[in-house]
Order: C-alpha cells, then structure tokens, then sequence
C-alpha cells in the first residue's frame, strides 16, 4: 500500500496530528511507502523524514494566484497519476476542494481532513457528496449549517500521542515564574500573538521582570515585526525577559520547564497533558482552561473562538503568585489532564479512523473517462473562478460593512 499526503505546509499543529494518522496506516496496512506534499518551511519535514515518511515542497495553494496554483495542482496530479497510491489524504479546505478533483480524475480513493480551524463557506458546494473528517464538534457544526449533508461527517478529536512521563512542577515554591507563548509568528497569529505580549508587559510592570521569563516557541512571517516589538518593551526595563526561540523541536521539553503556557490548539493540548496552567489566546481574549470550561473549550478544538471570561492583568499577576507561593490547584490540573487523554489520544480512536478508511477505501471508482489534461484544466478553472469570485464578493462585503 502507498499514500500521498497533501498538507498545505509542514508548520502549525495539522501535520504533526496527520503524522500519528499515518502511524495508525502502518500499523493496520501493509505499508510500503508514503509521501507527503506541502511547504516546506524548515520545520516539520525533517520531522517527517525521521519518521520515514518521503517530504515534497510544493507551495500551498492560493486563491489569489490561479496561474502558479495551477502549476502546482498539475504537478501534483502528474505525481497521483504516475506513482498511483492506494490512499490520498487531503488535508485543509482547499487541498480537500483540489483532491477531489485529483480523485475524480484518477480514481485514486481519498480521505478529505478538516483539521480544526475556521470552515470556509464555500466548503459544502465544492466537496459534494465526500465524506469528511473534522477535528472537532465546531467543525461539525459549521459544515452542517453551510449545508454539507450530516451523514457524511465524521468527528474525531483524538490525533495525538502523548510522552509516558510528565513533570510535577508546583511543588515547591519559585522565585522566577516560567512563561510559554507557542503560536505560529504568521498572520493568522499575529493579532493573538501580539495581544499576550502587551499583556504580559503589564504583568512585568506589576510582579517585576526580573520575577519572570518569557519564551516564544515559533516562526513565520511576522517574526521580525515580533522581534522588533520585543527590543522596545525591554527599553522599557533594566533586563531582558522575553526571548525568542524560533521553531523548535523539543517544544514538550520547554513546556515541561514552564509554569504558564499560552498557546491554542495543540500546543495548548500538550500543555494540559503535561498539567501546565493553562491559557487559551485567540485575537484580543484570553482564557484560563479549568475543569468548569474544559469540555466546552474542547468543542472549538480550544481555538479560543468561544472565549467568555474577561481575563485581565490582575488575574494573570494574581496566578504568578500563586505559582511562586505554591498555591496552584494541582488537583484540577491532574484531572484536566486526564480529560485530554480520552479526548485526544488516538490510540482511543485507532478503531474509528480505520474504519472511516476502509469505508473511503471500499467506495466504487468514479473516475472519468475524459482526457487527463483537458478534464484537469476545465475543472480547475470551474473551481478556481468561483473561489475567486467568493473571494472578490466577502472583500466588497467587509468594506461595505466597514463604511
């Protein structure tokens, strides 16, 4: 058996969560190879090829640039086409809406990921008729009210394989208080990125920088800018706290040293295993993760999207010194823990996320009998035409809304 991979770029906590899927493969299939597409970013490909899976670069697809994408849509069809794998994996809306048509074209049997995020409207009208998997119960909820057909999606929130060991932290009392900020530096972060920044600022001003440290786990476009904001707070102060680390691979070690991390997603899942205080960040909100709220940050994937406390400096000063007098809830930590183990480790769900593929697998073929190229490039451009119209039509929107 052999499967292709299409990420849209190998950072951010998607493909990490499809690496564990492909263990899964192997450990249910007779596998003999997989390759995985996406841009590079000299991150998570070399994760990748230590777990002995082939990595391609091949640029995400964009909207905005229908000619480079469609070179790139032709070369990674020439790619299905010549290799012919058993499987494609499709994951991200768009690399969903492209491998469709891939699959139609080719007959190679696809699965389609929506791995979290926010859920594109155009999503229902272009992905007809597949069956998708989601990440979480938001995704589901979105998908159905755009119109996508309830019995073909399949919710499954555990992707992820967690260390044997943790490390208590709490248990003794500190004289400095460890801060971790994990996020992508791109700009879908920025905003939220920028926001703990100026907020742990004020904390500094309250506890005193030299009482704490702050690391940044990430990388990507905004690194500079974020660099930049850094220098001039500590202008501000007689001693460097906040330090940028760029991407890394041992970010379960960081979080295992931290006594706060701040993070959406995955990396906010690895910190709540690890019984980490925890704070979810997303645009201007801040949240702190307890066991009154697990369950429901858990159905946005804890993305921060449904975010309803107001959480401010004070609070954030007043856990510093609960951390440094020791007198954090290590109870509720220990049971937060224990949730994200039943609802994230994959090992809970390997007999689902099987049989969603053998069902993916089991499907009639419904390839087409037209020409390769020419079946390529008018649906391409069918499909292309109306992602950019939408794009054209929600920008008029905002700026109508706006003024």
């Amino acid at each position: 058996m052999n499967i292709f991979v299409k990420n849209a770029r190998f950072s951010g906590g998607a493909p990490l969560s499809i690496l564990q899927y492909i263990n899964i493969i192997r450990k249910n299939y007779s596998v003999d190879e997989v390759k995985a597409f996406g841009e590079f970013m000299e991150q998570q490909e070399y994760i990748y090829d230590d777990n002995g899976v082939k990595t391609i670069d091949m640029k995400k697809y964009k909207i905005k640039s229908p000619y480079k994408s469609f070179k790139n849509f032709m070369f990674f069809l020439k790619s299905v086409t010549y290799d012919k794998p058993n499987l494609l994996i499709n994951v991200t809306p768009i690399n969903c809406v492209y491998g469709s048509i891939v699959e139609n074209i080719t007959g190679v049997k696809s699965l389609y990921i929506q791995p979290g995020g926010v859920v594109p409207r155009y999503l229902p009208k272009l992905l007809k008729n597949k069956r998708i998997l989601a990440f979480s119960e938001e995704n589901k909820k979105d998908l159905i009210n755009y119109g996508y057909n309830p019995g073909l999606i399949e919710v499954v929130a555990n992707r992820m394989n967690f260390p044997v060991e943790t490390r208590d932290l709490y248990i003794e009392p500190v004289n400095t208080v460890q801060i971790l900020i994990i996020s992508r530096l791109d700009d879908d972060k920025l905003k939220s990125v920028l926001s703990t920044v100026s907020l742990l600022e004020e904390v500094a001003k309250k506890v005193g920088s030299r009482n704490i440290i702050i690391n940044i786990l990430g990388d990507g476009s905004n690194y500079s800018e974020i660099s930049s904001i850094v220098n001039k707070i500590h202008s501000g102060f007689d001693n460097k706290f906040i330090y940028l680390r760029g991407f890394v691979s041992n970010v379960n070690e960081f979080i295992g040293s931290s006594h706060i991390v701040i993070s959406q997603g995955r990396g906010a899942i690895d910190a709540i295993y690890n019984k980490r205080v925890t704070i979810i960040n997303n645009s201007h909100d801040h949240g702190i993760v307890n066991k009154n709220n697990i369950e429901e940050f858990s159905l946005y994937n804890f993305s921060g999207r449904n975010i309803k406390q107001s959480f401010t400096v004070h609070h954030l000063v007043t856990l510093v010194n609960m951390i440094k007098t020791k007198t954090i809830n290590t109870e509720e930590l220990k049971y937060n823990q224990e949730f994200v183990i039943k609802t994230y480790d994959i090992n809970y769900a390997e007999e689902k996320i099987i049989s969603i593929i053998n069902k993916n697998l089991n499907e009639k073929d419904k390839q087409t009998k037209t020409p390769v190229f020419f079946r390529a490039l008018l649906k391409y451009i069918s499909v292309s035409s109306y992602l950019y119209l939408n794009l054209v039509i929600n920008k008029l929107k905002n700026q109508i809304k706006v003024k």
